[in-house]
This record gives C-alpha cells, sequence and structure tokens, in this order.
C-alpha cells in the first residue's frame, strides 16, 4: 500500500500543498523523526502490484474502512490509487460519535485518519503500543516492546530511543503516512506567536505583543 500512493500529488490536490509528503508516522518535534524516513516508501505502482502478488493477491484485495466526516475528499483519491494496484477500498458508514468506542472495540481493521504530532511518549501511546487506541489488535512483537520500553525509560533521552520504534514500524508498514499538514494560524504584525507541540493551534499565552 506504501508504494500505491502518490503523496506529493494528493497533498497538492487535497491540502493546496500545504504540508511535506511522508513515510514515516512520528512528527519532526516528537524528537523520533529522522530524514532517512521522510521519503523511505516512493511512489512504486508497479512494485506495489509485485509486493500483492507476492503475498497472494494477484486476483485483488478488498478492505473495508469507516467514513470520517471531513475526510471524504482524501478517502477518495486515496480509493482511487489504490485501485489503480488493484486494492479495493469500499467505504462504509461515518464515523461520528462512536468514534472511540468503535475503534477500540476492533470493529475495523483499516481506517483513515489524521493524527497530531506528539512527544515521543505521548505518540507511542496513541498509535503504536499495546496500549494505544490506534492500536486496537494489541498488535506487537518482542523485538518492537523492548523498543518502547527503552522509550518509556529513557527521560531526556526518550526523543533519540523513539527513533529506532519510528524506523521499526516504517520498516514493517504499519501505516502508510500520506502527509504532514502545516500549522496554520493567522496574526497581524502586531502579535508574535509561538508554536506548541501537539497543537493544531497555540494556547492563547503563546500570543504577546510583537516588539
Amino acid at each position: 500500500m506504501n508504494y500505491a500512493f502518490d503523496r506529493k500529488t494528493i497533498l497538492d490536490q487535497v491540502m493546496l500543498g500545504q504540508g511535506t509528503p511522508t513515510s514515516q508516522p512520528f512528527g519532526k518535534a516528537s524528537g523520533a523523526w529522522t530524514e532517512e524516513l521522510e521519503n523511505y516508501y516512493s511512489y512504486d505502482p508497479a512494485k506495489a502490484k509485485q509486493l500483492l502478488k507476492e503475498a497472494g493477491y494477484e486476483n485483488g484485495v478488498t478492505l473495508e474502512i469507516p467514513s470520517v466526516p471531513g475526510f471524504e475528499t482524501q478517502i477518495s483519491v486515496v480509493q482511487q490509487q489504490l485501485a489503480d494496484v488493484g486494492i479495493t477500498l469500499k467505504v462504509g458508514a461515518a464515523l461520528t460519535n462512536t468514534f472511540t468506542s468503535d475503534v477500540a472495540a476492533q470493529k475495523f481493521t483499516t481506517m483513515y485518519f489524521s493524527l497530531f504530532q506528539g512527544e515521543p511518549t505521548v505518540a507511542v501511546n496513541q498509535i503504536v503500543s499495546t496500549k494505544a487506541l490506534y492500536n486496537p489488535f494489541k498488535n506487537t512483537t518482542p523485538e518492537l516492546q523492548a523498543k518502547i520500553d527503552a522509550v518509556q525509560k529513557g527521560g531526556a533521552d526518550a526523543g533519540k530511543l523513539a527513533q529506532e520504534v519510528n524506523k521499526y514500524v516504517v520498516e514493517q508498514a504499519w501505516f502508510a503516512p500520506l502527509f504532514r499538514v502545516n500549522q496554520m494560524y493567522y496574526h497581524n504584525s502586531k502579535v508574535a506567536v509561538t508554536p506548541q507541540i501537539q497543537q493544531a493551534v497555540p494556547s492563547i499565552y503563546n500570543y504577546s505583543p510583537a516588539k
């Protein structure tokens, strides 16, 4: 699946270019981000088809995902690019007020969603560890768990240690990230703003009179 996506085209079409294509689920502010993983998966439909064939899905495979309000356009583009390599994406009913409980109840094996770029321990516990909401099936390996344990005990070194977690889940294709959206907020020249990790919009105390 990672080879099926033309990330740059999706970003330009859906987000008007406001972001950065990426192959890694961790953001720069987490400390887990590394340059070598940014474009780990290239756009290569032929390779995607070959890998599907090797996995026994030469005749195609079907995945069912829920619709998510606000992501209809993104999902339709993803649906088309997956179809081009032989993966059928069946989009079901929209998730609304039961989103968290439905994910936790293991109702979906696959889903499309946008995640915030958090600090290393927070991000690991959100998407990777067996405690993570977005790992409802509790998938893990002894190797990965050892890397997670190191992060959680790493203190000031947690970010650096999280690079090993990031590398593992990218190489093992746990996710198919598309892009990291720009953090956008607006102010005039009389106001100075300091961006804040884990928040799309900085808190009010991060705004101050410009000097």
